[in-house]
């Protein structure tokens, strides 16, 4: 039941560290399972950066599965735990699971404190895509997403219609 549940749950994850997994599923020997699950050949593998492992996709799809049809909402949970955990390591990271949390907000506040990092280091599309997952309301209460989201698509050659809804 144990493996079943942590499986299901690094699942949810995509991509794993032992110490991403114990902020977000409440644990303190995730890199213990993770070498047991590594070790047994049981759908999980490390990554070539190091301390990062992923789920078989195949099994990862059905493990999702499973969790949502036993345990409704806990998914969200998870990914809104991950983008926590992961706002001040990996910020683009952190934004997709604050999206698949249905985090707007968190969303917004991200990219409120890195635009201007995406900005100057040539992910201007990176901002752009993820404001385009936000909400007019969200927009607005982040104005300064929303400017550099306008300038951004001018200098990226954006659709105008897009542009001024960020105006």
């Amino acid at each position: 039941d144990d493996r079943r549940d942590f499986l299901q749950g690094i699942a949810v994850l995509g991509e794993f560290t032992p110490a991403l997994c114990d902020a977000v599923m409440g644990r303190t020997d995730s890199d213990k399972m993770i070498d047991d699950l590594e070790r047994s050949s049981l759908f999980v593998s490390r990554l070539e950066q190091g301390a990062w492992f992923r789920i078989h996709s195949l099994f990862a799809e059905y493990a999702r599965l499973r969790l949502q049809a036993s345990q409704p909402g806990t998914a969200q949970s998870i990914h809104k735990h991950a983008a926590l955990w992961l706002a001040s390591r990996q910020p683009i990271e952190a934004m997709a699971h604050a999206n698949a949390a249905g985090e707007s907000a968190l969303v917004a506040e991200l990219l409120a404190a890195h635009h201007l990092a995406l900005i100057r280091s040539g992910a201007g599309r990176t901002l752009v895509h993820w404001a385009r997952t936000l909400p007019d309301d969200v927009l607005i209460a982040f104005p300064d997403v929303a400017a550099a989201s306008a300038i951004t698509t001018l200098l990226t050659s954006g659709g105008t219609t897009e542009r001024t809804r960020y105006l």
